[in-house]
């Protein structure tokens, strides 16, 4: 079913590398070609597990972070595209891809700055809880708004599928209590004596 994508994800680009630079490591996008392996391995996961409400929140988190992971590496290679300093909104450092080089900001050249940088501003602007620097062109404007959009789809997942679950721990209490108060009930009707529904309670 899947063979396709399979093959697709071990077509081997690095050799890409020797051509455009070592810079460009979007040209082992294929790699996403396998994400529906992991889909298929929580799924399975989730079924057999003795804990899969624990494994519902383990698997969000992981999603969300996957997403926050993603839009990183969008808004830094958007970044490349409008140029690394030319505005307030792009990524502010200066690195050095093929004829580009662009030095003002000697601290953000790092390779782990770039990327904290960028999770740091992919984080506070899909899940809208803190401040980043407006866009400036029409391009910036249009991304921004994407990734408003996409924020409050993660908001709206996360409020959903939390509640779900809530819901469903409910659900096993409710049914819990209802057999409680039917056995209470039954004891009362027979006159069972208090301290035999006392043990049979607690047990």
């Amino acid at each position: 079913r899947y063979f396709k994508l399979d093959v697709l994800s071990m077509v081997i680009l690095d050799w890409l590398y020797l051509v455009i630079g070592s810079h460009y490591v979007i040209v082992r996008v294929n790699r996403i070609f396998r994400l529906h392996r992991m889909i298929q391995f929580f799924d399975r996961t989730e079924s057999r597990t003795n804990f899969p409400n624990v494994f519902r929140i383990f698997s969000l988190v992981l999603y969300i972070m996957l997403i926050i992971h993603w839009n990183a590496c969008t808004y830094f290679l958007f970044s490349l595209h409008v140029g690394l300093g030319n505005d307030t909104w792009v990524y502010p450092g200066g690195v050095e891809i093929s004829n580009i080089s662009l030095s003002e900001y000697d601290e953000y050249q790092s390779l782990s700055r770039q990327y904290l940088v960028s999770l740091y501003w992919s984080t506070l602007t899909l899940t809208t809880i803190g401040e980043v620097p407006g866009p400036v062109k029409d391009l910036e404007y249009a991304f921004v708004i994407f990734d408003f959009m996409v924020g409050v789809l993660i908001f709206a997942t996360i409020v959903g599928m939390v509640g779900g679950i809530i819901n469903n721990i409910n659900t096993q209490k409710t049914e819990f209590q209802s057999r409680l108060d039917g056995v209470k009930q039954f004891m009362r009707y027979r006159n069972v004596g208090k301290e035999l529904q006392m043990r049979v309670i607690k047990w």
